[in-house]
């Protein structure tokens, strides 16, 4: 048995302050939600557009993120010494 159209409208009338309040957290979610992913997008567009293809990052083994990776000295020249790095004129890296 359907509940009637009437009962539905009268019943939205009456807790309209409830109604309100709901729609507004969703939109205020939706708002949030749609700010984050608009702010990740513009993260990730400037680190895209920004970088040359020569540059690269090098991390330790294990680190999430540059903050977290440390190298050694010794690392770095291990770093430096590989084959794929590219060298001026000079040799220097």
């Amino acid at each position: 048995m359907a509940i009637p159209v009437a009962y539905n409208l009268r019943s939205a009338k009456e807790r309209w302050t409830s109604s309100v309040v709901a729609v507004l957290g969703i939109a205020g979610t939706v708002g949030v939600f749609v700010a984050m992913l608009a702010l990740a997008r513009g993260f990730q567009a400037t680190v895209t557009s920004s970088g040359l293809p020569q540059n690269a990052i090098v991390q330790r083994s294990g680190a999430d993120t540059e903050m977290t990776s440390i190298l050694q000295v010794e690392d770095v020249r291990i770093v430096e010494d590989a084959p794929q790095v590219a060298r001026d004129d000079s040799g220097r890296s």
